[in-house]
């Protein structure tokens, strides 16, 4: 049988347009090279978000095909290119688990709409990382909660969820480019560390999480992660840290040499700043031990953290050597934000000054990085002192080159220690060491306690060898029943209602933080 001749050309265009489109979807994957993000041979900057869910549980539940499409449009225009997205919320729908906690598979209707979704994300070209489960699967407010802890805590069963949901999943959608990475479990460490949920061994979920990733280094070039608060993503830190799911953590746990992660994902909120700092002020990765893989914000509200905006979370942390950035949520699933209070914004903004990272081309050299954050003006702060009282609030104290102001009276209090929400003192962020006074200034003495009168008598209830705010605040206990009378009191009716009671003793408690300046009598 002859070919004609144009059916021989037609047939190499066919060919070469195969192959070019093969070409194509292989330049657009994500991979890691010298620990830093790349696509098309050039490094990449996830200007990202999380879009959790639109329907707890959407997909096998109440998926809508449309809302998704909109999302993703949605974050193209103002910017970003990636969002990290749970494909069960609960466990309570899709995946195909019994009581023993053994994993037969999914629904078709799973499947059927994760494969709507990624072509979607393909469409918009928006990056996806896959979060399969989280610590909601465990926790006992859901009706499964007790099949997902079977699941956990036989290895037999973590054996049947890998090979009859994860694979399957990796194989299904291992070509999508825009597959960007997958993460085993949302926040895994609420696992091991609340009370409502399973508080299974650290081991039990190294094995989990190392068999999950194994799987997918196993059968696909899609890359992997956990997401921690960077409290459990850490070794350097004091206070409990833990890098709990360090390479080899994982490979002590399940030993294959796929057993590993390719980017770092810490989260960061208020309370993790307070004790762990702040990635978006003077901390790098490298302060984590996070400098060898990529390193990416996996979670950090899209209002912003510490005081700081969610600007210049963006361009402070590119700054400090992050990869990318996810704040929770694009879609305002909670009061953390959304793409309407700034987070559009900061997507729009990274976006126009370095877009070459966050749409990486070939032959387009990346321009230079913003000057690290500098740090605060510290000029008007005087050095800390344990014997100084602080009595109003607003004075601005340095100490280990960080600057802080007082929310009330204050003296003794270590403000490194007492810093955070409802504490005493207020972390304000680095010194700019151009305007760190020189460490020789004498500290500031404060404001002297003020003597008391026989109108708002006190005594030294819990022997400091002072009279303050605590001792106000003892009586007060005392008054509603929570503190032994053990001391002498002397206090008199300050609100001069005929009797003397707890009323008073806030009064006096008022007083001593600046609220009032003084009583009827």
């Amino acid at each position: 049988m002859q070919i004609s001749k144009y059916n021989f050309i037609l047939f190499n265009l066919l060919l070469i347009i195969m192959l070019l489109s093969a070409t194509v979807l292989s330049a657009q994957r994500i991979y890691v090279e010298d620990a830093t993000l790349k696509v098309n041979g050039m490094p990449i900057f996830i200007n990202g978000a999380n879009t959790p869910w639109d329907n707890w549980n959407d997909f096998g539940g109440n998926y809508d095909s449309t809302w998704w499409d909109n999302e993703f449009s949605r974050m193209k225009a103002t910017g970003g290119n990636a969002t990290r997205i749970w494909i069960t919320c609960s466990g309570e729908v899709a995946v195909n688990i019994d009581s023993t906690g053994y994993v037969s598979g999914a629904t078709q209707e799973h499947w059927d709409d994760l494969a709507d979704m990624f072509s979607l994300a393909q469409a918009n070209q928006i990056y996806i990382l896959a979060t399969l489960i989280s610590f909601d699967h465990t926790k006992n407010t859901y009706t499964t909660y007790q099949s997902w802890r079977n699941m956990y805590s036989s290895q037999t069963n973590v054996g049947s969820y890998v090979d009859n949901y994860v694979v399957p999943f990796i194989t299904q959608f291992k070509d999508n480019p825009y597959l960007f990475a997958v993460e085993p479990c949302n926040e895994i460490e609420w696992v091991n560390q609340d009370d409502t949920n399973a508080l299974l061994p650290w081991e039990t979920l190294q094995y989990f999480v190392a068999r999950v990733v194994a799987a997918v280094h196993e059968n696909s070039e899609v890359l992997t992660t956990v997401g921690n608060n960077v409290k459990w993503q850490t070794d350097l830190w004091a206070g409990g840290a833990l890098h709990a799911f360090s390479d080899v953590r994982l490979q002590a746990q399940y030993n294959d040499s796929d057993a590993y992660l390719d980017v770092y994902s810490p989260h960061f909120y208020d309370w993790v700043v307070q004790w762990y700092g702040s990635p978006f002020l003077t901390h790098t990765p490298a302060d984590y031990g996070l400098e060898d893989k990529p390193c990416i914000i996996g979670e950090v509200p899209a209002l912003g953290v510490g005081g700081i905006s969610i600007v210049e979370c963006y361009m402070n942390g590119y700054a400090n050597g992050l990869q990318g950035l996810m704040p929770w949520t694009s879609n305002g699933v909670d009061t953390c934000g959304s793409l309407d209070t700034g987070l559009g914004e900061a997507l729009s903004t990274f976006e126009s000054y370095f877009p070459e990272m966050v749409n990486p081309q070939p032959g387009i050299t990346p321009g230079p990085k913003p000057s690290p954050f500098p740090g605060y003006d510290c000029s008007a702060g005087v050095y800390w002192s344990a014997d100084a009282v602080y009595e109003q609030p607003g004075n601005l104290v340095i100490y280990n080159d960080h600057l802080y102001e007082n929310n009330w009276h204050s003296q003794g209090d270590n403000p490194q220690e007492n810093s955070g929400d409802y504490m005493v003192w207020t972390d304000l962020g680095p010194c700019d060491d151009a305007t760190t006074p020189p460490p020789d200034i004498t500290p500031d003495p404060g404001t002297p306690t003020p003597t008391p009168t026989t109108a708002y008598a006190l005594g030294d209830v819990d022997h400091s060898s002072t009279v303050n705010i605590v001792d106000a605040l003892m009586i007060s206990q005392y008054y509603v029943g929570l503190e032994v009378d053990n001391f002498d009191v002397t206090l008199a009716d300050t609100n001069c209602d005929g009797s003397v009671n707890i009323v008073d003793a806030l009064l006096v408690a008022q007083y001593y933080v600046g609220l009032i300046s003084g009583f009827c009598l």
